[in-house]
């Protein structure tokens, strides 16, 4: 899980968070800092609707994915990894290669930023404390 724990205040009016809905029921998030035209995406479970989303903002440029959690289901006593929150990361990788995938576990799809409990991450200028309870 990942949570926001304070905020570094000096210019944040330059911070727009774009709820992007996702699946049935679900919503990710686009961070964007209008200062910089940088984005992150949170939980992009559907990159097509990630990409519709980043084209109707001009000029922004997507830099990391946030990957806050994923589920496993238990089907038959078997164990199944369903990633309805990281499912999209594989996709959002192929469209931005240059994207940097945060996240908290290995199994996270296309990680290349791993995290640890009670780790900081600066993104723009939210300050992102992380908090893992598996």
């Amino acid at each position: 899980m990942l949570l926001l724990k304070r905020l570094i205040l000096p210019k944040l009016s330059s911070i727009k968070i774009l709820p992007v809905p996702c699946l049935k029921d679900n919503y990710s998030y686009l961070v964007v800092d209008t200062a910089t035209n940088f984005v992150a995406a949170v939980d992009p479970v559907e990159p097509e609707k990630i990409a519709a989303c980043m084209d109707s903002v001009d000029g922004v440029k997507l830099k990391y994915i946030l990957t806050t959690h994923h589920h496993w289901l238990s089907f038959f006593r078997l164990l199944v990894d369903c990633r309805d929150h990281s499912g999209g990361n594989l996709g959002m990788k192929k469209l931005y290669p240059q994207v940097e995938i945060v996240g908290f576990a290995d199994r996270i799809p296309g990680l290349s930023f791993p995290v640890s409990h009670n780790q900081t991450f600066k993104v723009f200028l939210l300050l992102l404390y992380f908090i893992i309870n598996i």
